[in-house]
């Protein structure tokens, strides 16, 4: 099955129709592998310039660098304590004349604490990067989507100039009908005569509603340049590269046959498996907060000599060592604290087994509209054919004894439309694989 866009291959052979489509199909459209070359530069091009440029992307990636910086701050013992007090007047003691008492404490958390606290960080910091992984995935996903939907509303920009000269063709050709019957002197060619001006009033209101749609069409596309080049972050009115054709869509096999590759590599699947060990870490903290906290310091208390009796008493520093230990005696706080988390964490679990579920349903749905749309393509190109090949004979029939006007003008009708159908199909096709390659991660 044929599945990039070329449409000089829509029409048959042989027959001025045909050649009238080629040269309007000449007009437009280059060869596939020059589009294909053109598409994976451009479109690779822009994903870059949207990864670079995008301020929401830059605000994901700086809060991934603040969350490495927590992980540099936990697994740290607590700060040393340092406290003075110091006499304005000495205080006389039986060592002497005691100036100041001076004293260094530092705590240490019980066994394991510190570590716990390092790996909770990670792995909170682990979660914010697959944040990012899915920010930016998302991004690409939008700047393809933005891309091709730019490529629709161009390649219907010039399916309906090329009806419009189609039609402007098929009008003169049923002037001149007309003005040949008119120059017979035959009575019975008279209603022959009314027919003819009315199938040029009927070619010209459909040349009217094709213009005004070209118009329509033309104003969008302006539209849809400015939200494109809004994702890339530069200024609205930059000229966006297009190419003529797109490539083949070519999904791996692993991609579309195996949906278990989704719980691997989906960053929302990843950041909510991040958060729950985070929550397992932070379990096992709230437990160890439970324990003593021990410290150990030094006090230092300076003396100068006395007199009393006329002799020196004292003089000498005195040297303290000291240890301190916190007592959790009130545990209903601790056991508080330690049952808040395994409920966060039984929570994360619950909602990473959703996500799960919700992503292979969209994995399923995604690869049914695959599915439908690739008949969808067959079933356009076989119409556009079997139509293209009616409408060669009716225009002929037409212009040799005025054959039926109204089913010429119907079939034309279908003509453009299913060049539409299958334009959008094809697009379609392209953003199913950018949906794929987004659920997978990659």
């Amino acid at each position: 099955m044929e599945k990039h866009m070329k449409f000089s291959d829509w029409t048959v052979a042989g027959g001025s129709w045909q050649r009238l489509v080629k040269r309007f199909g000449s007009m437009v459209f280059l060869a596939f592998f020059v589009g294909q070359a053109l598409q994976a530069q451009t479109l690779e091009e822009y994903v870059q310039l949207a990864l670079e440029n995008n301020p929401e992307l830059k605000a994901y990636d700086q809060d991934y660098q603040a969350s490495l910086e927590t992980v540099s701050q936990a697994g740290v013992l607590p700060d040393p304590e340092f406290s003075a007090g110091i006499f304005p007047a000495p205080m006389d003691r039986l060592m002497g004349r005691q100036h100041a008492d001076l004293q260094l404490m530092q705590s240490f958390p019980w066994f394991g604490t510190l570590g716990t606290q390092k790996e909770a960080a990670n792995q909170q910091a682990h979660a914010i990067f697959q944040e990012f992984r899915g920010a930016r995935n998302q991004l690409i996903y939008r700047v393809k989507s933005s891309w091709h939907q730019l490529y629709r509303r161009q390649e219907e920009i010039r399916i309906t100039t090329a009806h419009v000269a189609i039609l402007e063709r098929l009008e003169r050709l049923a002037l001149v009908r007309y003005q040949s019957e008119g120059a017979t002197e035959n009575p019975a060619s008279a209603s022959g005569r009314s027919n003819g001006m009315s199938g040029v009033l009927r070619l010209k209101m459909e040349i009217n509603e094709l213009e005004t749609n070209l118009a329509n069409l033309k104003s969008t596309q302006k539209a849809l340049i400015e939200a494109f080049n809004q994702i890339l972050n530069r200024d609205p009115g930059e000229v966006v590269a297009l190419p003529d054709t797109l490539p083949a869509t070519n999904l791996p096999e692993d991609l579309t046959e195996n949906p278990e590759i989704l719980t691997r590599e989906n960053p929302r699947l990843k950041q909510l498996e991040a958060t729950e060990a985070a929550l397992q870490y932070q379990t096992e903290l709230q437990a160890l907060k439970g324990k003593p906290m021990m410290g150990a310091g030094i006090s230092y208390m300076p003396f100068s000599p006395r007199t009393e009796n006329g002799m020196n008493m004292g003089g000498r520093d005195m040297v303290m060592p000291m240890v301190k230990i916190s007592l959790p005696i009130y545990r209903k706080k601790y056991q508080a604290l330690q049952q808040e988390s395994e409920y966060r964490e039984e929570a994360i679990r619950q909602r990473k087994e959703n996500t799960g579920n919700e992503l292979l349903a969209q994995w399923s749905q995604t690869r049914s509209d695959w599915e439908n749309a690739e008949r969808s393509v067959a079933l356009y190109q076989e119409q556009i054919r079997l139509a293209n090949q009616t409408l060669e004979l009716l225009t002929n029939a037409y212009a040799n004894n005025g054959g039926d006007f109204e089913a010429l003008l119907e079939t034309q009708r279908r003509v453009l439309d299913y060049r539409f159908k299958l334009l959008a199909t094809i697009v379609d096709l392209h953003l199913l694989e950018a949906r794929l390659e987004n659920l997978a991660g990659s």
